[in-house]
């Protein structure tokens, strides 16, 4: 995928989220867990913009498990912009953004909680999911790493999104 390829999908992303309100200092981390990576203190204060990929590999598990669902729809821009421009750097990150959108991976949030995240996102968001996945596929599918999670949440995604 080239570089006006990435950029058109980065863009989409920025429009696509485009007036998505902070969700508020008390709703950033899941109220029954231990916020023992600093989470809260990471994002709190911050727009989805201007995250290192670094930071934002460190404070996987927040996309994953531990973003409320309001604070998931708020930040998951961060991470799909991260997976575009520099998904190796990401690197674990990656699988926990791969994670949160996929309802029936291991360590998933419960089904219900993964149903409300999913709520939340608009149509063309939902389209700027699907193409960050397609550009994830097509940049790291290969023999050796098949990317079967990837394209099991590409396929939830299709039957969510109205593509026409």
């Amino acid at each position: 995928m080239n570089d006006s390829v990435e950029k058109s999908i980065v863009e989409k992303i920025r429009l696509a989220w485009e007036g998505v309100p902070y969700p508020g200092d008390s709703n950033i981390f899941t109220p029954l867990s231990y916020d023992d990576e600093d989470i809260t203190d990471y994002f709190r204060g911050t727009t989805w913009e201007g995250h290192g990929v670094e930071s934002l590999r460190g404070h996987s598990s927040a996309i994953s498990t531990f973003f409320t669902p309001l604070a998931f729809h708020y930040w998951l821009p961060a991470y799909l912009v991260a997976a575009i421009e520099d998904p190796g750097e990401l690197d674990t990150g990656l699988d926990s953004l791969i994670s949160s959108l996929f309802p029936e991976r291991d360590g998933s949030p419960s089904h219900e909680e993964q149903q409300e995240r999913i709520a939340l996102l608009t149509n063309e968001q939902k389209l700027a999911v699907i193409a960050t996945l397609e550009s994830i596929i097509h940049k790291w599918c290969s023999e050796n790493k098949p990317m079967y999670d990837e394209k099991k949440a590409l396929q939830y995604f299709y039957s969510i999104a109205n593509r026409a």
